[in-house]
């Protein structure tokens, strides 16, 4: 399958986003070493999509046209300010850190696990890049802003008061438009096949991120074998590639996540301004990204509260308030802006407290308990695999941990996420059968699914030790 003639241009697009954010990584980052230099470069990619869809949007509103210099020129102001700032010289973002343990070579087995990891991944960036869009929502909701982006500004189109349009779901937040619309113009046209080169990027780099976040607490084979599963993971792998939100999502609010569940553990500041950085991304990517603020800054409170002295509540409070601060200033602009929008949708437009319909509870619970056990889709496409069988059972092994600080951070953010989305879906006019939800459903899970990645890991990583430990007595 030969890649596309300009795939050169659409590689520097990418690496455009990750200069951005690498910017962002060395103004924050007191000490980057602690990072791998696999997971700096990874950490680049969503914050420079972050930090660059915002200025794009004012950029816009203001009626001026997505342009490759001005912002390859703001960057570099960015980057002379941050140092500045700083006074550390850049080349310590790709500095090995000397007193990190050289790594063991990797067995046949874990070879055996790289090679499923590399050819899932491979396979789900060549059919993106050669393969048109034929997802529905890809095309109706987020390319269609995007072409728009691409072809006029914000404040010279008409798009936000058609009521006819009203089927693209007109409120929707711009991240990913903006990030179409800048492939495209790299490329110097409307790029319909070259601008997918974003979803692969972002499976791939999510993939990283969490293998070098699961090797903070894990062993190397029970990374690299949850890493096999999220990469052959059927619902993922189709999301993947079909141009909606739901991976850059997951992307943006799982890197956001990582550098929460940090700052829990060791409550570094520049842990927090990172996933705060990122959260703005979030936010700015769909609506679900608001749900997803409001479980990561509950916990993030109930953490101080539970696992530090009375003594440094106010510090921790005070960094929790700047956290709060910084998604508040990064998303701003764009609420303004979403408040001179008409909304016209029938289902979503009017919704409240008082119109949770709290009689379909067990409707929606037997929704979700459908969607977890159903391994095929209405299509008869496959779904889950075996991931929902290992995930209960690792939480029922390792119950004792997970539900102590720090683990229980992250099965609370799960659940306060997954009660977020219900209530929506509950105030909502449709009653939420499975039928009406399946894919919906799905979508939402992959978003849900980070901090469950890292359970499955601390649950696997208890199941090697008890195998490891018998096999010992045994010998």
């Amino acid at each position: 399958m030969p890649l596309p003639d300009n795939f050169p241009v659409l590689v520097f697009a990418i690496l455009v986003i990750l200069l951005a954010g690498a910017v962002v990584f060395y103004a924050v980052v007191r000490d980057p070493l602690r990072f791998s230099r696999l997971e700096r470069l990874a950490y680049c990619y969503p914050l420079g999509m972050a930090t660059l869809a915002m200025p794009m949007f004012l950029a816009s509103w203001a009626g001026y046209h997505i342009s490759v210099m001005p912002v390859l020129l703001a960057i570099a102001a960015g980057a002379g300010i941050a140092y500045a700032i700083r006074r550390v010289p850049p080349a310590i973002l790709w500095k090995r850190n000397p007193d990190a343990p050289r790594s063991q070579p990797f067995n046949e087995f874990e070879w055996c696990l790289l090679v499923l990891i590399a050819g899932c991944l491979l396979v789900r960036t060549m059919t993106s890049l050669v393969i048109p869009l034929n997802d529905g929502d890809g095309h109706a909701v987020w390319c269609f802003k995007a072409k728009i982006l691409y072809y006029d500004t914000i404040r010279t189109t008409d798009y936000f008061g058609r009521h006819e349009l009203n089927y693209s779901n007109v409120r929707y937040p711009l991240l990913v438009p903006f990030m179409y619309a800048w492939v495209s113009t790299v490329a110097g046209q409307w790029e319909p096949l070259g601008i997918l080169i974003l979803n692969p990027t972002n499976l791939v780099v999510f993939a990283i991120l969490l293998y070098c976040t699961l090797r903070r607490f894990t062993v190397r084979p029970i990374a690299l074998a949850v890493l096999v599963m999220l990469s052959s993971l059927p619902a993922l792998m189709h999301y993947a590639e079909c141009a909606q939100g739901d991976v850059p999502l997951m992307l943006i609010g799982g890197a956001s996540l990582f550098c929460l569940f940090d700052w829990v553990q060791n409550r570094r500041t520049d842990s927090l301004i990172l996933a705060a950085f990122l959260m703005g991304g979030a936010v700015f990517t769909k609506e679900e990204g608001r749900i997803l603020f409001m479980a990561h800054v509950t916990v993030g409170g109930l953490s101080v509260l539970w696992m530090t002295s009375r003594s440094c509540w106010l510090a921790h409070t005070k960094q929790l308030g700047i956290y709060i601060g910084i998604v508040g200033i990064m998303t701003l602009p764009w609420f303004l802006f979403r408040q001179t929008i008409v909304d016209q949708s029938w289902a979503w437009g009017k919704m409240g407290i008082s119109t949770i319909q709290w009689e379909h509870i067990p409707t929606l619970l037997n929704a979700t308990i459908q969607t977890a056990v159903r391994f095929q889709n209405n299509v008869n496409l496959p779904k889950w695999n075996l991931l929902w069988p290992l995930v209960v059972l690792t939480l029922l092994v390792n119950w004792r941990q997970t539900i102590r600080p720090p683990w229980a951070c992250l099965l609370a953010i799960w659940f306060l996420h997954a009660c977020g989305v219900s209530l929506v879906i509950l105030a909502t006019p449709v009653e939420p059968t499975y039928d009406y939800y399946e894919v919906g459903f799905e979508r939402y899970t992959l978003i849900m699914s980070p901090p469950l990645w890292l359970l499955l890991g601390v649950g696997l990583t208890r199941c090697w030790e008890i195998w490891h430990s018998r096999l010992s007595a045994s010998e």
